[in-house]
């Protein structure tokens, strides 16, 4: 594939400079939008911040707010606020919890409080308690609850069959799951400030007749009382919000007005990304038209799918150890992977050498009896059924459960450059000359040590996949619980996470799982757009004939969407620009963009009526409305441009005196305003372009493609009576275009 990360840094003609931009001193006074939330987390219950409450409900949520997530163990060195400058908040979600040093906390917290950052606290504080496991006395507690706004009395209602509700906010405290007229356990806060917005009051008549607000926001922060964050169905072991995530923390920060870096969204469509994991390569498949032939998985793969569908690119990553003839793989499959990898739109990736299951921790070494039995089992069933792969094998068997424990393949012993630069090298041998692999697909629990992740990013490729304890059961309704964030920061790395759940190994087209995944897909676009569409499966879907039907269906169902599709290592640049972005206020509805790298759109929430002041704004091409958001896309050739906001009238296609792009399933940049009657820019994508262009001007118009010189298509369109100007550019192999939009001036309008 080529790689459509250097195309942005290509120069067509007509470049925008950013010496155009008006100068730092020009703005009276500048000021950091603070985006970083400090998660604390009890290490003494989870091992690390993956295992968190807040990582796997609340980290999502923050994301899509705009905000960025760091975690620091509540028991370990508490974090120097006074260094860091981009602090928003603090979230402190906790259960039963004991604290050491209880007073130091406490005053942290306060003086966090004191400069501004806001606090949200979730959970009970009568169940913290001191080294003794003695209650916190309500001295310790309160300074802070009353910085809040609140007061803690240190009683709580278990029997609650004589309270009752005296004030419901049903969309906050209702959220996925109602509230029964026998409520859940609750603690006693009364409201000690006039600013302080309840969304949930109860009575217990049964003791003092006294109120308890439950759920609280303020000017510092938010409080959510224990059992009023969550539903806990003990029948599927999954939860639901009883909390309205989005409208709380979205209070309880102040987000409402921020702008918003936002990965899921270029071109002003919602991004679209896809990757194979190798697992199951060699295996056999039982469709009988090829069963016969013995046909491996990735050769039906390969023909049903990979070759159907050349307009989505596609990120395809071998298990090394299945390919390596001195491993388990062969000349045929080996061939195989160099067939794929000539595809135009194919990204090569690698899923490391001998996939592990469980990735240790930094320093940690892996179980060599495990490994050694691993080995042996393998061998012997290998030379069995030679193409039968372990994961077609029963998944309840004792075998398969043993080989959980450390890797696939075990012909070396595990080290991270195995698994890292030498499986890269070796998926390198079958590539074409000048392509390289580009991301790395952590395998099993994809939970890598940070050694791994730095090890990826010195090798120069990113790297992706879920966390497992992220996404839900093949039976299960969709919850906004299991949303998956953008990725999870580590000391000195960052682990990019997928989107969405896989696409279950035993699934059909009529299952639960596909009725899981569109479930996924359709609420995280509606009512609000949380993350981009992913496809991630394995090569084992070509087993069997239901299974390949699977994604036959799933994307049949994709061709029906508005989407811009784009590679995998394309989608984790993104993230990383999310995560480095610097935005910077410089005056009201007006900001200026930093370090943003690979991410080009920022969104702003409830701006039905707001609109880009093109005359004010720098390195702005594109914006659309859409759910009550404003999407505006920047030109990724200016590295820091501004983006002005103006209130207006009319909620749809405001007018602006240049042309500027609604939406394009292919990525957009240079562009150039000669006038309001032409315009140009240079494109590239996959498939046929479809663009949507508003014009300042109605009439017909000459659009004139050409690439190195020479004229690829030329067409005439006309408005709409909205403005708007849509055309089509044919499939150009995915390699870059230059448009020329010009009004003919004699037509009739």
């Amino acid at each position: 594939m080529k790689n459509l990360l250097f195309f942005w840094s290509i120069v067509f003609v007509f470049i925008v400079s950013d010496s155009l931009m008006p100068s730092a001193n020009a703005y009276a006074s500048e000021s950091l939008v603070k985006r970083t939330v400090i998660v604390l987390y009890d290490g003494n219950t989870v091992p690390n911040a993956r295992q968190s409450i807040a990582h796997k409900m609340a980290h999502a949520i923050l994301n899509h707010l705009g905000l960025k997530v760091i975690y620091n163990d509540i028991h370990g060195n508490l974090p120097a606020l006074t260094t860091m400058h981009d602090v928003r908040g603090i979230l402190w979600w906790f259960n039963h919890l004991t604290l050491t040093q209880p007073e130091i906390f406490f005053s942290w917290a306060a003086n966090a409080l004191d400069t501004g950052i806001r606090l949200v606290l979730m959970g009970s504080p009568m169940f913290l308690t001191d080294v003794d496991h003695r209650p916190l006395p309500a001295s310790i507690i309160n300074p802070l609850f009353e910085r809040l706004g609140l007061q803690y009395q240190p009683r709580y209602s278990e029997l609650t069959y004589a309270s009752q509700i005296i004030k419901k906010n049903s969309s906050m405290a209702e959220f996925e799951y109602p509230l029964s007229d026998l409520l859940p356990a609750f603690g006693h806060y009364q409201t000690i400030n006039k600013d302080i917005q309840t969304y949930l009051v109860v009575r217990d008549e049964g003791i003092s007749s006294e109120d308890s607000h439950l759920i609280t926001t303020g000017p510092h922060g938010g409080f959510v009382d224990r059992d009023y964050i969550l539903f806990s169905n003990k029948a599927d072991q999954r939860f639901r919000w009883r909390l309205n995530p989005f409208l709380f923390f979205s209070t309880a920060y102040a987000t409402d007005a921020l702008p918003k870096p936002d990965p899921s969204t270029l071109s002003n469509r919602r991004i679209f990304f896809a990757h194979i994991d190798g697992d199951g390569w060699r295996n056999r498949t039982k469709i009988h038209k090829y069963h016969k032939d013995n046909i491996s998985a990735a050769e039906v793969i390969t023909k049903e799918l990979i070759t159907a569908f050349p307009h989505y690119p596609l990120t395809v990553a071998p298990i090394a150890g299945d390919l390596d003839p001195s491993w388990y793989g062969s000349n045929l499959h080996r061939e195989t992977a160099k067939k794929i990898f000539q595809l135009p739109y194919i990204e090569a990736g690698s899923h490391t050498y001998g996939h592990p299951n469980i990735w240790p921790s930094s320093g940690q070494t892996v179980d060599s009896e495990n490994l050694s039995f691993t080995s042996r089992w393998v061998n012997e069933l290998l030379a069995r059924t030679k193409m039968e792969h372990l994961l077609s094998q029963d998944t309840s068997s004792s075998d398969h459960q043993e080989t959980q424990k450390a890797r696939l393949y075990n012909i070396q012993p595990f080290s991270v450059d195995l698994e890292i630069n030498q499986s890269i090298g070796y998926i390198n041998t079958l590539l074409p000359a000048g392509q390289k692999v580009t991301i790395m697909q952590w395998s099993g629990n994809s939970q890598p040590s940070e050694a791994a992740i730095i090890a990826s990013a010195q090798a120069k490729v990113y790297n992706i996949n879920q966390d497992t304890s992220h996404g839900q059961g093949p039976l299960a309704l969709f919850s906004y619980t299991t949303l998956a964030p953008y990725g999870l920061r580590l000391e000195d790395s960052y682990q990019v996470y997928s989107s969405a759940a896989s696409v279950s190994f035993n699934a059909h087209a009529s299952s639960p799982s596909f009725f899981s995944w569109r479930q996924h897909t359709q609420h995280t676009e509606t009512p609000r757009r949380l993350a981009p569409l992913n496809l991630h499966y394995s090569m084992a879907m070509g087993e069997t004939l239901a299974k390949l039907n699977t994604l036959i269906t799933t994307y049949q169902y994709i061709n029906g969407l508005q989407l811009a599709p784009i590679a995998t290592s394309h989608y984790a640049a993104i993230v990383n620009g999310f995560v480095n972005t610097r935005i910077i206020t410089l005056a009201p509805k007006q900001w200026r963009i930093e370090n943003r790298g690979h991410l080009q759109t920022i969104r702003f929430d409830k701006a039905s009526f707001l609109a880009v002041d093109f005359t004010q704004s720098h390195g702005v091409i594109g914006q659309r409305h859409y759910q009550g958001s404003l999407y505006t896309l920047l030109d990724s050739q200016i590295t820091q441009p501004i983006i002005a906001l103006k209130t207006m009238r009319r909620a749809y296609y405001p007018f602006a005196p240049q042309s500027y792009l609604l939406h394009s399933n292919w990525q957009i940049n240079n562009v150039t305003i000669k006038d309001k009657h032409q315009f140009s820019f240079a494109s590239q994508g996959f498939g046929a372009g479809s663009m949507h262009w508003h014009v300042p001007t109605q009439g017909k118009f000459q659009i004139t493609i050409s690439a190195n010189q020479e004229v690829l298509q030329n067409i005439i369109a006309e408005t709409t009576s909205s403005h708007i100007l849509a055309f089509d550019i044919q499939s150009n192999n995915n390699s870059a275009v230059y448009v020329n939009v010009k009004k003919i001036i004699n037509a009739t309008s």
